[in-house]
């Protein structure tokens, strides 16, 4: 009776932090006027989930209604064990969790669809980011979070390259502040071959950029930003970083 008495008070417990990981974090959002986030946000908001309808509106002030994305980021407290993430999207989301990407719906024309992915997570804060696009029509995001089991081994380690993450998919035409990138990726070049400064005091110089590895995941995104994701299809997941160029992903050195 005791060990009976034991289990339900821990479940107790469990249960009571999907309370915590669900509504006691807040996401931070912050929205950009392209498809790309690129530039500095054009408006920033905070809530307590992500539940958002637009419909053929603009998410807020001096955000367009379409061509828009927003990046929504979150430390949540969870307890060990394994958690299933569900996000229905119109049009496109990327889902990392603590900067391993686990969902990408990017380029696949599945807006409108229910994704999940189930992700163990150790005891403590997690962080937890969804990049979101919008194109045309109508706009609306919604992602949650379920206890699903606790977690027997504490040392267990998420895997890699969960199965159910569609194949990455390179951009067929990239152009950011350091150049139109579209005739490497065409070609099958390196970035520095398409790099032109822009001439402000932070741009990186033609040498620094062909001292990269060559791009292999095109897409626009945060100069310098690091993170494990999977560059080529059929491939784990490897920790990668973005191009000085802002054009694309290559592994980390």
């Amino acid at each position: 009776m005791k060990r009976i008495a034991l289990f339900l008070l821990i479940g107790s417990i469990l249960l009571s932090g999907i309370v915590l990981a669900q509504g006691g974090n807040l996401w931070q959002i912050s929205f950009y006027n392209n498809t790309g986030f690129g530039g500095s946000p054009g408006y920033t908001a905070s809530s307590s989930f992500i539940n958002f309808n637009w419909g053929g509106g603009s998410p807020g002030p001096g955000v367009p209604s379409d061509y828009f994305s927003a990046r929504m980021t979150t430390s949540a407290y969870f307890y060990s064990g394994t958690y299933r993430f569900t996000i229905t999207a119109d049009d496109e989301f990327t889902l990392y969790v603590n900067n391993q990407q686990y969902l990408n719906t990017i380029g696949t024309g599945q807006a409108g669809k229910t994704f999940t992915i189930d992700v163990p997570l150790l005891q403590g804060y997690n962080t937890v980011e969804i990049e979101y696009v919008e194109y045309t029509g109508l706009a609306y995001i919604n992602a949650d979070w379920t206890y699903i089991k606790p977690a027997y081994n504490a040392t267990y380690v998420p895997p890699v390259g969960p199965t159910t993450v569609p194949p990455p998919v390179s951009a067929s035409s990239v152009e950011t502040r350091f150049g139109d990138f579209t005739p490497c990726i065409q070609q099958n070049v390196h970035q520095a071959n398409c790099f032109h400064s822009d001439g402000s005091w932070d741009s990186p110089d033609l040498g620094s950029i062909q001292l990269e590895p060559m791009i292999e995941l095109w897409g626009r995104c945060d100069p310098n930003r690091q993170m494990t994701q999977v560059l080529q299809a059929g491939q784990p997941a490897e920790p990668s970083q973005c191009s000085k160029t802002a054009a694309g992903w290559f592994p980390r050195p």
